[in-house]
């Protein structure tokens, strides 16, 4: 018997072996949508991994076919959803061909949580998005802070972000934010904190190529305790140009998809506009 060790209120489960799920799931699929997908998967001791590639383009509704046939197929291969919590998220995607599963992610981070030094287990929400505050709040906690700045970019309208909580803290800053709608809401919203020179609001499209000249005209100091970046896109090459700052701590969003080994980022792009930001747009 082939035996995965599936912690995080799951129940151990078992199956005759590896070779099981493989044969099975690729005969689901053959028969939801025939040659126009290949399947892989792959087991081991810390969970399951499921690798699906388009030979074609298929219809967005076969996809999501795919996905509700697949959810109980997996679940009876493995044994999820007899009395235990059901796995809900395997997640075909026909544009970025990889998603993961979501048990061997659960086992890593379970044990991040049981160790008190790993980040995790300090995360809480008060306007961040996730977890962001609290960790914000248990970094500076371990290394102390020098003048209390941020630099966020990437902001919408400020009411779910990485630093709108540090303002009730003591903090001070810049935002940027390329849409108009959204700065003229933030000053609309923050019109105390701006009018007391406590928080800057730039709108301002940004670019590799403009950044630190819109950082240079925020007159910020050279060391600043904190920078977030989130612009759903461009944000390694933001990164990688800035040369007027230098920040202690970096918080910047990434595609969680890809696990650790797999080393990726979009091509640059100048214009490009990602998929928040045209929500915000449209908004």
């Amino acid at each position: 018997m082939y035996e995965v060790n599936a912690e995080l209120g799951y129940r151990p489960i078992k199956i005759h072996s590896p070779m099981e799920v493989v044969e099975r799931v690729e005969r689901k699929a053959a028969d939801l949508v025939g040659n126009l997908i290949g399947i892989k998967v792959h087991l081991d001791c810390k969970g399951w991994q499921i690798i699906c590639s388009s030979l074609t383009l298929c219809p967005d509704a076969v996809w999501e076919n795919m996905h509700s046939s697949m959810i109980p197929v997996i679940n009876s291969i493995t044994g999820y959803g007899k009395g235990t919590k059901m796995l809900t998220g395997i997640g075909f995607d026909h544009q970025n061909m990889v998603q993961w599963g979501g048990v061997k992610w659960d086992l890593i981070t379970q044990r991040r949580l049981s160790d008190n030094k790993f980040l995790e287990g300090h995360g809480y929400k008060v306007y961040s998005q996730n977890d962001e505050d609290g960790i914000i709040q248990e970094i500076f906690r371990r290394i102390g802070t020098t003048n209390k700045t941020f630099v966020e970019i990437g902001i919408q309208d400020g009411m779910e972000c990485n630093t709108h909580y540090l303002l009730f803290l003591g903090w001070h800053g810049v935002w940027i934010e390329a849409s108009e709608a959204c700065a003229d809401a933030i000053k609309r919203k923050f019109d105390y904190v701006i009018n007391n020179g406590i928080l800057k609001v730039i709108n301002e499209f940004v670019t590799r190529e403009n950044i630190n000249d819109l950082l240079v005209g925020a007159e910020l100091p050279e060391e600043v305790d904190l920078l977030s970046i989130d612009i759903d896109g461009n944000d390694y090459y933001i990164f990688e140009a800035i040369s007027s700052v230098k920040p202690r701590v970096i918080l910047i969003e990434y595609n969680g998809k890809f696990p650790p080994e797999c080393s990726w980022k979009m091509p640059y792009c100048k214009d490009y506009i990602g998929t928040g930001q045209i929500d915000m747009v449209l908004r």
